[in-house]
């Protein structure tokens, strides 16, 4: 089966699926989602990691068997929640086509899902309600509500939701 799996990725711990010295961008670390797709690599499927990084300027791909990648220029704060990368996102996920997407958080990786046209399944690792109510006195407050919006559009549309944690 050929998953994608969107989100933050620690790309560095995929490494060792791809071809000699593949130099990788940075970008946006995370290894959770990075070491659930190692463990769809190693039962054998083919995976194509879909994430941003704010150090690129241009999108970056690397196509291969097992391993394909995708890592599209981020940035951070309000300007992640503009369209733009969400769009190439999108793109490049109907133009790879998996059999299904994996999107993990219910923001822009999964919108870029839900807007591919793709099956798909969204993880909703956090409820964007309490982490408003956990930052509402700080200075990401703001930022925190436009995502809660972004959720919200996510989890009306999405068919297929899993949750990690019981909030």
């Amino acid at each position: 089966m050929r998953i994608g799996v969107a989100g933050p990725l620690s790309l560095d711990l995929l490494k060792d699926f791809l071809p000699g010295e593949t130099l990788l961008p940075h970008g946006y670390p995370c290894p959770i989602t990075a070491l659930y797709a190692r463990a769809l690599l190693e039962a054998g499927h083919e995976v194509i990691v879909y994430s941003l990084c704010s150090r690129i300027q241009e999108p970056y791909w690397i196509e291969g068997t097992p391993l394909s990648i995708f890592v599209a220029p981020g940035r951070s704060g309000w300007i992640r929640m503009m369209k733009g990368e969400i769009q190439l996102l999108s793109k490049a996920m109907k133009a790879h086509a998996p059999d299904v997407i994996h999107a993990h958080w219910p923001y822009e990786f999964a919108k870029a899902a839900l807007d591919s046209g793709r099956p798909v399944l969204v993880t909703a690792h956090d409820a964007p309600i309490t982490v408003i109510r956990i930052m509402l006195y700080s200075r990401a407050v703001l930022v925190r509500i436009a995502r809660l919006f972004l959720a919200i559009d996510v989890m009306r549309r999405a068919r297929c939701l899993t949750a990690v944690a019981p909030y």
